[in-house]
C-alpha cells in the first residue's frame, strides 16, 4: 500500500447511486516516481463521493495495471492540507462570490490547511478580525468547506456498512446539520424520517451498544414490520399477520415482547371495535375519515329532477344515440351525493361521462340560475392529461385538486374549513385511488356536492394501502352504473375482445391487425424486444407513441435493463450525463418517480430531456418545463419500458407487452388486462414460455384488509 497526497483535476467517471469514481489527480511533488504520471497526473479509482476539482487530497492505496495503464485503486482517502497557492485555487473553485484579494486573505491566514481551520467553530470571526476579509464571504467559503467535509465523512461511514452516496444526500437534505450525528444517535428516527434501509439503521443501533430486546428497538421493528405488510395494500394487519411478518425477518424476538410492545405503541394503534385489527396510526384515521365524510355526503343529498327530454337534446346536438346502459346512467343523477360509473373497455364510459357534464349544464341553470362549477380530477397526472383531452375540460391530479403540499414534516391540504369550490367532483381511475389520497379528498368535498367516480373494476388495484373502489361497491350505499355493451360490437377492436377473455380466464386470445402474440426463450427475449420495436418504427414512425411495458423491474428485458436496450434504439449515441446506472441524454424519455409539490411534478409524469447543465436538467412535461437539480436526479428514469402499475391512466397507440418468468409471481389477469387495455391502436404480446398462460389462468389475489364498508354501516346505522 502507498500512500498519495494531491489535488483533484478533473472527473473521468462518477456513479452516483454507489459513489464509484474515477478521476485525474495531480500528485504533490516529489511524491511518486515521475514514470507513474501521464501528462503530470495519475488516475484514481474508488469509492470517492466528491467531485470538488483543485480539493487537497490523501489516499491510502495500491498501484494496479489495467488497459489504460497504471492506475491507483482507493482503500480510504482524507481531505489533506496543501500549499497557499492551491489553496487559493481551491477556494476559487468553490463557486462562492469572494474578492481575489479575500481569497488570498483566507489562504495565508490557514496556512494551507483550510479543513483543520474549518474544525474550529469561531474561524469566520476569527479571520475577518485577523485579516479584515469581509465576514460574508469568509462564512460563504467556511460553508462550502465544512459541507464538503460533512458529505465525505458521511459517505465514508456508510460505505462501512454497505451504504450509498444517494443514500448520503437524502440524510444530508433531511439534516443539513447534523447527518452523521443523527444517523449515528437516533438511527430509529431516520428509519421513520428518510428512505434508508432499516436493516442498517439497526445494525449501526447494534453496533453503538443498544440492547436487542430495547423497547425503541422493538417498537422501531414492529413499524417497519407494518409498512412492509402494508405495501400489499393492506389498510390493517391481525396480530397473527404482523407477528409472522416480525418472526421472518427477527426470529429471536418472542411473542409477549411484540405483544408489550403494542399496548403502547406510538405507530401502530388498533380500535376498540376491531382489537385485532392493527393499523399505521394514520391509516386508521384515514379509514375513519373516508368513512365519516363519505356518510356525509350520502346524508347531504339532494334531490334532483329527471328529465329525459334533455338526453334526447343532446344526442340530437351530437348526432349519435346513447345505448341503453348509457341512457340509464342518466338515471344516476336523480340527487346529488355520490355515484359511481364503471365499465369496461369500449364501452363508452368516456361518451357517457360527457354526456352527464352536458346534461348537468342543461339542468343546473333551470334550479340554480347559474351552470355548475366542475372540478375533473383523477389520482395520476398522466390519467388528468387524458381526461383533460377526452372531455374538453380542465382536469388535475388529486392533489393539485386539494392544493396539497407537505412541509417541514407536516401536510397541508384542503379540507371542511376550506373546502373545494365545486357543485360537482369528478374522479376517474379509481381503481388507482389510494385510502390515504381519498380520505383527503372526499373532507374537502362541500356538503351536497355531487360526486361522480369512474373507474373499471378489472384493473389493478391502487398502489396505496386501501381497496376504496370495491369497498365501495360493496356497502351497496351509492347508486352504481356498470357498462358491459360494446356500442358497436363489429367494430369492437380485438384490444378490447382480448381485454374480456383475458379477465374470464380464456386462453385462446385473437390476433390479427392491432393484435400480435409472440412467444420465445428468456435467451431470445432481448432480440425479439428489440427487432419488434424497429419493426414498430420502421411501420409507424412515430417513435414518442411507442411503449414497452413490463411487470417487474429485474430481469433482462424489465425496466432496469429493458431500458437500456431501448434507449439504444430510440437515443443512440453517446455524451448525456451519468446518474447511477443510467446514462441520460438530450431528447431522452424519463418518467417522474415521486412526488416534489415544490417542483410540481409528480409520480408517473413523464417529459423529454431538452438541456443538460453540470448542475440541473430541463425536462418539458407536457405543456409545462421543470428544471430538475442534480440532487434530484434519483427522482426519475428512462421511460422507453415502464412498469404497468406505472402505466395507469395511459393510452398509447403502438404498445409493447413483455412477460418474463423472472415476473412469474406478479402475473396475473388483472396484471394482463390492465396491461393490455392501455394500448390503442396495436398491441404485441412477447412472452417466455408459458408466462402468458399463466397470467390468464392466476385470478386476482384475495382482497385486502379494510374496515370502511362496517364503519359507513355504523355511520349510517345500517344493521348488517
Amino acid at each position: 500500500m502507498v500512500t498519495v497526497r494531491g489535488i483533484y483535476k478533473k472527473k473521468i467517471y462518477f456513479n452516483s447511486e454507489k459513489g464509484q469514481s474515477a478521476f485525474l489527480l495531480k500528485p504533490a511533488e516529489g511524491t511518486i516516481p515521475k514514470y507513474l504520471t501521464e501528462n503530470g497526473y495519475i488516475k484514481a479509482t474508488g469509492r470517492f463521493c466528491l467531485q470538488q476539482k483543485n480539493m487537497p487530497l490523501a489516499i491510502d492505496g495500491d498501484w494496479k495495471d489495467s488497459e489504460y495503464g497504471k492506475e491507483l485503486h482507493i482503500r480510504n482517502i482524507v481531505e489533506t492540507s496543501c500549499s497557499n497557492e492551491e489553496t487559493v485555487d481551491f477556494i476559487e473553485s468553490l463557486g462562492t462570490v469572494v474578492s481575489t484579494r479575500d481569497v488570498r486573505r483566507i489562504a495565508r491566514a490557514v496556512n494551507g490547511d483550510i479543513f483543520s481551520a474549518a474544525n474550529n467553530d469561531t474561524a469566520e470571526t476569527d479571520i475577518s478580525e485577523k485579516t479584515h476579509a469581509d465576514f460574508t464571504s469568509v462564512s460563504e467559503v467556511f460553508k462550502k468547506v465544512r459541507a464538503l467535509k460533512t458529505e465525505l465523512d458521511l459517505f465514508k461511514f456508510l460505505s462501512e456498512y454497505n451504504g450509498t452516496y444517494e443514500q448520503s444526500l437524502r440524510l444530508i437534505k433531511k439534516y443539513p446539520d447534523n447527518a452523521l450525528e443523527m444517523l449515528l444517535n437516533h438511527p430509529y428516527q431516520v428509519a421513520k424520517e428518510v428512505n434508508i434501509p432499516f436493516r442498517m439503521l439497526d445494525q449501526i443501533a447494534l453496533d453503538r451498544g443498544i440492547d436487542v430486546f430495547d423497547e425503541e428497538r422493538i417498537d422501531a421493528i414492529l413499524y417497519w414490520c407494518m409498512k412492509r405488510e402494508s405495501s400489499s395494500g393492506n389498510v390493517y394487519i391481525t396480530f397473527d399477520q404482523l407477528f409472522k411478518s416480525v418472526s421472518r425477518q427477527y426470529k429471536d424476538i418472542p411473542k409477549e415482547v411484540v405483544e408489550k410492545s403494542l399496548q403502547d405503541h406510538q405507530y401502530i394503534k388498533s380500535d376498540p371495535d376491531y382489537p385485532d385489527s392493527y393499523y399505521e396510526a394514520e391509516m386508521l384515521n384515514d379509514e375513519i375519515k373516508a368513512s365519516l365524510n363519505f356518510a356525509r355526503l350520502l346524508r347531504t343529498r339532494k334531490k334532483l329532477p329527471f328529465h329525459p327530454e334533455l338526453i334526447d337534446k343532446i344526442e340530437k346536438e351530437r348526432g349519435f344515440a346513447f345505448g341503453n346502459q348509457q341512457r340509464q346512467a342518466f338515471q344516476l343523477l336523480h340527487s346529488t351525493g355520490v355515484m359511481l360509473l364503471t365499465g369496461d373497455p369500449g364501452t363508452g364510459k368516456t361518451t357517457t361521462v360527457n354526456g352527464l357534464l352536458k346534461y348537468l349544464e342543461m339542468l343546473w341553470p333551470e334550479l340554480y340560475g347559474k351552470l355548475p362549477t366542475f372540478a375533473l380530477c383523477a389520482p395520476a397526472g398522466r390519467a388528468a392529461q387524458r381526461m383533460k383531452e377526452t372531455t374538453n375540460r380542465n382536469a388535475q391530479t388529486i392533489h393539485k385538486l386539494i392544493e396539497y403540499q407537505p412541509y417541514d414534516g407536516k401536510e397541508y391540504y384542503k379540507d371542511a374549513f376550506d373546502p373545494i369550490k365545486a357543485d360537482v367532483i369528478v374522479v376517474d381511475e379509481v381503481s388507482m385511488l389510494g385510502l390515504s389520497t381519498f380520505s383527503k379528498l372526499i373532507a374537502a368535498i362541500e356538503d351536497g356536492a355531487l360526486v361522480m367516480l369512474v373507474g373499471d373494476t378489472n384493473q389493478l388495484q391502487s398502489v396505496e394501502p386501501g381497496n376504496v373502489l370495491q369497498d365501495i361497491i360493496d356497502s351497496g350505499c351509492v347508486d352504481r352504473c356498470h357498462l358491459s355493451e360494446v356500442f358497436r360490437q363489429a367494430e369492437e377492436s380485438l384490444i378490447n375482445r382480448n381485454a374480456k377473455k383475458i379477465i374470464h380466464g380464456e386462453e385462446d386470445l385473437l390476433t390479427g391487425p392491432g393484435f400480435k402474440i409472440i412467444q420465445c426463450t428468456p435467451d431470445e427475449t432481448q432480440d425479439i424486444l428489440r427487432e419488434t420495436v424497429q419493426d414498430m418504427i420502421e411501420t409507424y414512425g412515430d417513435i414518442n407513441k411507442i411503449q414497452v411495458l413490463s411487470p417487474v423491474r429485474k430481469g433482462t428485458c424489465g425496466v432496469k435493463d429493458g431500458n437500456v436496450l431501448l434507449q439504444n434504439i430510440f437515443n443512440p449515441g453517446k455524451g448525456g450525463i451519468w446518474h447511477g446506472y443510467r446514462n441520460y441524454k438530450l431528447n431522452d424519455r424519463v418518467m417522474m418517480m415521486s412526488n416534489n409539490y415544490s417542483l410540481q411534478y409528480y409520480n408517473g409524469d413523464v417529459g423529454y430531456i431538452k438541456k443538460i447543465t453540470d448542475s440541473s436538467m430541463d425536462i418539458v412535461i407536457g405543456e409545462e418545463k421543470i428544471t430538475l437539480p442534480r440532487e434530484q436526479y434519483s427522482d426519475m428514469d428512462l421511460a422507453y419500458n415502464c412498469t404497468v402499475h406505472k402505466s395507469q391512466g395511459s393510452e398509447y397507440d403502438d404498445l409493447v407487452i413483455v412477460l418474463q418468468e423472472a415476473a412469474a409471481g406478479m402475473l396475473d389477469q388483472n396484471l394482463l388486462y390492465t396491461a393490455v387495455t392501455r394500448g390503442k391502436k396495436e398491441v404485441r404480446i412477447i412472452y417466455e414460455n408459458d408466462s402468458l398462460k399463466k397470467a390468464i389462468r392466476t385470478a386476482r389475489k384475495g382482497g385486502r384488509n379494510s374496515h370502511m364498508v362496517q364503519r359507513i354501516y355504523k355511520e349510517l346505522n345500517i344493521i348488517i
